[in-house]
């Protein structure tokens, strides 16, 4: 509460009295003509008026002493002592001839014993909370002073609560002995959405839980901007106050800045076995912006030829419930020569379960088929049921410096088809703020398999998302004695297997405005199940670059393996975005 309305509140009580201490004291003073009585002996000091706060309280304030002259300036200080202890509302001082000198009556007219307080506009604060930060004690003279502090108690209360418009407005005595206190706590009268030229503006405002005719909570408020930002669709949010004149309301402006949303990449790879492979990846998020998304990836060359395409609803209905639908068609060919065949389509729907967390039911329905190099196949229909969970605190999907990621998904197969299996996974990220803009990154990734797990539900390492370092190489079998013998399989060097684990650390570095650079080291396993070794996880070190693009941030990442068992011992790759 500003100085202001503390003054202001002050006057309200004495106002409702008829009486100001500034007048009852230069009023006083003038009658009795003290600068007459100057210089003559103080004889006697007495106290008058009072009936509950004792002499000795009040004559504590006094330093004019029995002997003394009158001295017009350090009554005055007396006077106002008295009155800043608080408990009257009147302090005045008169003058009697005594034993050849004059008597000082300092007479007080006290203020009302309160006995209730009552609390009045409070919706968001207890009014037990509200008395307690008075420190006003029932029954018991009021002590303005005391009071007054208490108000900025209350009122700081509020701002650390997020209120930070709310405060005491009116205070009032009534039947003598309570003390009524009138709260506002501030209000929004509207809120207005500024530069969405393409968002529509209920896209903005269905993931805020702040709304007009609310009472203003900034926490509140940057909780919802931070949901707004974490659609991806904006450079940058900033919020305003206009405040109504002569009103505890204000209008909430929300302007945004909007980016590109549209992802269109082309990417092209070669290695030893796979020989050249093409990615084509097309993204569309903010549909039309109404906040849907289009998808379309296709990676073909080698021995993959796969392609999905997708769509995603994230209020379907008009609730917040998602629906997220991909049909694929993949097919590759395994390590050990067979041709396998993968087609069909899911569907997830998602529901936000706390403020931070949320739950997702995917349902996968594919045929799988398999060509084998001896001439024999195979075919089969598999429907599984997915449960996950993803909680997120991130500050920034795409680039966070603080916050975490926790994502535990359940996959249970045998529905459809006769593959039985089922799948767990944990993926935990954590991120942590370093300086005005670096950060350190890391990653946690478990999972394993029950039951019998087909190839293409197999786990993988793969040097895109986890240990960098390692290329596509060690996922074949390899003439490692150089006479055409290939004896080396990938089981062996823990690629692929039936479960995972998987650390990683990265320090990113804000280099300039539009690049950070990126220090990191990847630990690594695939393994059969129940054959885990500490031997042999696989690692490597490395140094990556980040560039922001009108398409997205590009990354260039180049891994070192020291302990890798082909002769190229480091591995250099692209990717858009930061691996986590």
């Amino acid at each position: 509460m500003n100085k202001k309305l503390i003054i202001i509140n002050l006057a309200l009580i004495l106002i409702l009295l008829n009486l100001t201490v500034v007048a009852a004291q230069s009023q006083e003073l003038e009658n009795n003509k003290v600068d007459k009585l100057a210089g003559q002996k103080i004889t006697a000091i007495e106290i008058e008026g009072n009936k509950v706060i004792s002499d000795q309280q009040v004559l504590k304030e006094v330093t004019t002493t029995v002997g003394s002259q009158l001295d017009q300036q350090q009554l005055q200080k007396d006077l106002q002592s008295i009155f800043d202890l608080g408990y009257f509302f009147d302090v005045q001082v008169l003058f009697e001839e005594y034993k050849s000198g004059i008597k000082l009556i300092f007479e007080v007219i006290e203020n009302p014993e309160i006995t209730e307080i009552k609390v009045m506009g409070n919706d968001h604060l207890a009014k037990s909370k509200i008395k307690e930060l008075l420190g006003v004690k029932l029954p018991k003279v009021l002590n303005v002073s005391q009071l007054n502090e208490g108000m900025k108690a209350v009122n700081e209360y509020y701002r650390e609560q997020g209120y930070i418009l709310a405060s005491i407005t009116d205070v009032t005595i009534k039947n003598k002995n309570q003390l009524h206190l009138t709260i506002n706590e501030g209000y929004i009268n509207q809120i207005k959405i500024e530069g969405n030229e393409k968002t529509k503006k209920y896209v903005i405002t269905r993931e805020m839980t702040t709304q007009p005719g609310q009472v203003l909570n900034v926490e509140q408020l940057r909780e919802d901007i931070t949901n707004i930002y974490r659609l991806g669709y904006f450079k940058s949010i900033i919020p305003e106050f206009n405040r109504l004149e002569d009103s505890q309301q204000v209008d909430v402006i929300i302007k945004v800045e909007e980016q590109k949303t549209g992802n269109f990449n082309i990417g092209v790879g070669y290695s030893s076995t796979a020989k050249f492979t093409g990615m084509i990846n097309i993204e569309k998020d903010n549909l039309g912006g109404r906040g849907q998304k289009v998808n379309l990836n296709w990676e073909f060359g080698g021995e993959r030829n796969n392609f999905e395409i997708g769509f995603y609803e994230p209020w379907a209905f008009g609730t917040q419930t998602s629906l997220d639908f991909n049909i694929y068609d993949r097919n590759e060919t395994t390590e050990d020569d067979v041709d396998v065949s993968k087609e069909g389509g899911n569907v997830t729907i998602g529901r936000p379960l706390t403020e931070d967390i949320k739950g997702y039911l995917d349902l996968d329905y594919s045929t799988i088929k398999e060509n084998f190099s001896d001439g024999g196949s195979n075919s089969d229909n598999t429907m599984s049921l997915t449960l996950r969970t993803i909680r997120d605190t991130r500050d920034n999907l795409l680039s966070p410096r603080t916050g975490e990621r926790q994502e535990i998904s359940i996959q249970k197969s045998g529905f459809w088809g006769t593959a039985d299996y089922s799948k767990y996974k944990l993926d935990w990220r954590e991120y942590f703020p370093v300086g005005d803009e670096d950060s350190v990154a890391l990653r946690f990734k478990m999972a394993t398999s029950e039951g019998d797990l087909p190839s293409t539900e197999r786990y993988y390492l793969s040097s895109l998302d986890a240990v960098r370092g390692y290329n596509d190489d060690y996922y074949k079998e390899q003439d490692t004695t150089g006479d055409g013998t290939r004896d080396y399989i990938p089981e062996e060097n823990g690629f692929i297997g039936e479960s995972l684990l998987l650390a990683n650390f990265e320090y990113r570095k804000k280099l300039w405005d539009n690049i950070t650079g990126v220090t990191f080291v990847d630990v690594g396993n695939a393994f059969e199940r129940d054959d885990l070794s500490i031997d042999d996880f696989n690692y490597s070190v490395g140094l990556g670059i980040r560039f922001d693009t009108p398409v997205g941030q590009l990354g260039l990442d180049y891994g070192y393996a020291p302990e890798g068992r082909l002769e190229e011992k480091s591995d250099f790759s692209i990717s858009l975005g930061n691996k986590f």
